[in-house]
């Protein structure tokens, strides 16, 4: 992959403001409370995705770097301000949902997806090493195309 990240900069906490997931809360919101304008926005970067022919997910910003899926079954790691990557993942198949990222249970950050054959995904959100993979349901038109929302389990 061309355009690496010289730093391996690790994800320690989710400054606000983001847009991690599909939508801001628990009710799908696509809000934000941060307000631009037009006047505002310029290009920065800009990246292209090696053999893609369609992206779907909505881009994911958390921890200062955008996480964005292709219809490749690569999912990619971005520096927020350089568009550099940090990593790249392949998938089994490809990944139309977006990225959730949340902090695991060991202290570190996991990236969550979901592929067009029903397998949801946990990556290192810092270096894009599979934490686990989940094939969650068996039926031949079964897909993942929403981002995962997290719950903490109480």
């Amino acid at each position: 992959m061309p355009n690496r990240c010289t730093s391996r900069r690790a994800i320690e906490n989710l400054p606000a403001p983001s847009w991690n997931g599909w939508g801001a809360d628990l009710s799908n919101t696509r809000f934000q409370a941060e307000r631009i304008s037009a006047s505002q926005l310029k290009l920065k970067w800009a990246f292209g995705f090696p053999g893609a022919k369609a992206v779907s997910g909505q881009p994911t910003v958390a921890g200062g770097r955008v996480f964005v899926s292709a219809d490749s079954g690569y999912v990619y790691s971005l520096d927020s301000a350089t568009g550099c990557v940090y990593w790249s993942f392949h998938a089994e198949a490809t990944v139309r949902s977006s990225v959730t990222v949340d902090k695991t249970s060991a202290a570190r950050y996991a990236a969550y997806f979901g592929d067009a054959k029903a397998n949801a995904y946990a990556v290192d959100a810092s270096t894009g090493e599979l934490i686990w993979k989940v094939h969650v349901e068996d039926h031949p038109s079964a897909r993942i195309t929403g981002a995962p929302r997290l719950i903490e389990n109480r």
